[in-house]
């Protein structure tokens, strides 16, 4: 789902000079949630993955999303990652999640990710969309899903979203949670944002609309990517930018980041950094949206944590237990900087006339290979 790197240039912004006074301990509202993808389900070393973990660590996570969801051809070729949701290698995940259920989590499928096809097979007319659909629908009612994470990776229009949310919601009523996981730059206004889906999102946002759902809106919250270039989670001040710029309400917008620095090309931060950063962000927002991470099987190995759940616990340390706020006085003058992975090739492809989001998009493709990005940005003349 979330591999493929990537950078942000500096762009310079109208000056917004903002300042809080923070509340006391006691005014602060932990609302935030604490989330987790699953993608893998093994451990490092190939044993089952135990998500009962989670409980018996006392993690106070919220809501894990098992991903990804394919669509595969012909219709009702719906894959787990690799297999159908009945494969024998899920018999022992399934009784789990109604454990987890039971104890008040939310489990949510994620449709699509890097693998693409799935929206491009839900684009069709309403009947070609009702083939792909409708044992989608079956899957989500048959394991008692409570939500569905929509990742966008692949160029669509903006009615493919619009549809299969309207649809999932008329279907499953409004306490099936709907989400999306669009990268963080996806969140910022033109000329500022670009992302991977082919849509603008407050597009989206301002036509998703139901007044059964809070606030009035379809999706939820996103579940953003600030990780692999997209976005920085070293510090607030990315998400500030967010807020500020893009007018998105805290509530809404979720950080996302990666567990481990393997499950990613770039933009792993470090366990205490998050931590630092989650309280900035609580203290800016006391209706801070909370975090996820990709992905759970390995969660914290680089840092040498013992097993993933402890990293989630850790992670709802950051967002729930008591801390020191402060007096914050920042400045939103750019969207901050985010270091390349692969610098030089990206300033040659912008040197032979390359806009920025798209030489990314092909570096990301190609794994930093220059020649193969600019094959792809300038096809030879036919």
């Amino acid at each position: 789902m979330k591999f493929g790197s990537f950078i942000l240039s500096i762009c310079l912004l109208p000056t917004l000079s903002i300042s809080l006074i923070i509340p006391s301990n006691s005014q602060l509202s932990a609302k935030g949630r604490s989330q987790v993808w699953v993608q893998t389900f093994a451990t490092p070393n190939g044993q089952q993955l135990n998500l009962l973990e989670l409980l018996n660590r006392q993690t106070r996570v919220t809501h894990i999303y098992l991903a990804s969801v394919h669509l595969n051809n012909p219709p009702g070729n719906i894959h787990l990652n690799d297999a159908p949701p009945d494969d024998q290698r899920f018999d022992y995940v399934w009784p789990q999640i109604r454990v987890l259920q039971q104890n008040g989590v939310k489990v949510l499928m994620l449709l699509g990710g890097a693998a693409q096809g799935s929206y491009w097979r839900l684009s069709g007319s309403d009947e070609e969309f009702e083939t792909y659909y409708l044992p989608l629908l079956a899957i989500l009612r048959r394991y008692s899903i409570d939500g569905l994470d929509l990742d966008i990776e692949e160029e669509v229009d903006v009615s493919v979203p619009l549809r299969l949310l309207r649809r999932l919601d008329a279907d499953m009523g409004p306490n099936f949670i709907l989400t999306m996981a669009p990268v963080a730059s996806a969140m910022l206004p033109q000329p500022w944002g670009a992302g991977l889906s082919g849509f603008d999102y407050r597009e989206l946002d301002d036509k998703a609309v139901s007044s059964n759902r809070p606030g009035g809106k379809l999706v939820n919250w996103y579940n953003c990517q600030f990780y692999n270039g997209w976005g920085d989670a070293s510090s607030a001040r990315y998400y500030n930018a967010i807020k500020s710029l893009g007018k998105w309400e805290p509530s809404r917008i979720v950080m996302g980041v990666l567990a481990n620095p393997g499950n990613g090309g770039s933009g792993y931060v470090s366990m205490s950094r998050l931590t630092e950063t989650i309280h900035q962000l609580r203290s800016n927002y006391p209706d801070f949206g909370g975090i996820i991470g990709w992905e759970y099987f390995n969660a914290g190995g680089s840092e040498k944590v013992t097993e993933p759940a402890l990293w989630v616990k850790a992670m709802s340390n950051a967002l729930y237990d008591p801390y020191t706020p402060r007096r914050i006085n920042f400045l939103t003058s750019v969207v901050p900087e985010i270091p390349s992975q692969w610098p030089e090739a990206l300033n040659t492809l912008r040197g032979e006339g390359s806009s920025y989001f798209e030489a990314v998009k092909a570096l990301n493709v190609t794994n930093g290979d220059l020649a193969q990005a600019e094959s792809i940005l300038f096809p030879p003349s036919a």
